[in-house]
């Protein structure tokens, strides 16, 4: 978490959210309640920094490439094309 915590400062919020999801995993594995807890917080700022960013580049309705923006996927697109763009994206390092 102190790498995590350094990332969330330096605003690298993507690998700030990836270091935070380790410790979340390794925390609910030694079963270690408080800590889990504990990382809640700096992963819930992560990604309302990463919403925050999106938001602030502009709402699109087509999955344009991977620009910095909110996309709203309507039909026909469906839910798996929304998880494809966002492991897309978090690939590609885009908030």
């Amino acid at each position: 978490m102190e790498a995590a915590s350094r990332s969330l400062v330096e605003m690298e919020y993507l690998a700030a959210e990836a270091l935070c999801l380790d410790a979340l995993r390794q925390a609910k594995a030694a079963a270690d309640w408080a800590r889990y807890a504990r990382i809640l917080l700096p992963l819930q700022e992560c990604r309302r920094q990463r919403r925050m960013i999106a938001c602030d580049a502009g709402v699109r309705t087509e999955p344009d490439g991977l620009a910095v923006g909110c996309v709203v996927l309507l039909p026909p697109y469906t839910a798996d094309d929304a998880r494809q763009l966002e492991a897309k994206a978090h690939a590609a390092q885009c908030h």
